[in-house]
């Protein structure tokens, strides 16, 4: 494409004469839709493959140890069993078996050997005695066992394995007592006195 530009000059014996300069243009190009959508297509998938990326980072550095709360019941011996439980549930690996105020105490048994995340106990009708499982294994998750502010002691008369690193710790004056062979990993707090 050429463009005709009249250019003048006022000192110029030839004022009045038109003189034409032509300058090379390149022609506009035409908006290329598929380039355009092709580099939004990429944009997007990449912000939605950044936003997966830190959803899943902030996912693996949450703490492991995202443990319900259940409490036992005022009711039942069988710890095994859900109707021993508030709520008709046995905790499961990632709860801590907790005794709180009106829990029942005193000889709990396991039908089958459960998986906890961990114990806690703050007030129990009587101290609590747990017996090995009729079968399997008694796993006790990172929670360990926390009797810090409890006003009670209490008996473990099971073999424990112990599931991750954890801290058991126990009020002053109050005891824990583990009957039977603790297993599992060996980089752990066993006691710790409040």
């Amino acid at each position: 494409m050429t463009l005709r530009n009249p250019v003048r000059h006022r000192d110029d014996p030839s004022f009045d004469t038109v003189h034409s300069v032509s300058l090379p243009l390149s022609p506009s190009p035409e908006p290329n839709h598929k380039t355009y959508k092709t580099e939004k297509i990429m944009k997007t998938s990449a912000v939605k493959l950044l936003c997966a990326i830190v959803v899943g980072a902030m996912t693996l550095a949450a703490p492991a140890t995202f443990a319900g709360t259940i409490n036992k019941a005022a009711t039942g011996t069988d710890l095994a069993a859900g109707a021993s439980w508030t709520g008709g549930t046995a905790p499961g690996s990632g709860d801590v078996a907790t005794w709180a105020s009106g829990s029942l105490g005193g000889a709990l048994t396991m039908s089958t050997g459960p998986t906890w995340g961990g114990i806690a106990l703050t007030t129990a009708t009587a101290d609590p005695t747990i017996a090995a499982p009729g079968s399997g294994a008694f796993t006790l998750g990172s929670s360990g066992i926390d009797l810090s502010s409890t006003a009670n002691n209490m008996t473990i008369n099971a073999p424990i394995t112990l599931g991750a690193s954890q801290i058991w710790n126990v009020n002053v004056g109050k005891t824990l007592t583990a009957g039977g062979l603790i297993s599992g990993l060996q980089k752990t707090a066993l006691a710790r006195w409040s």
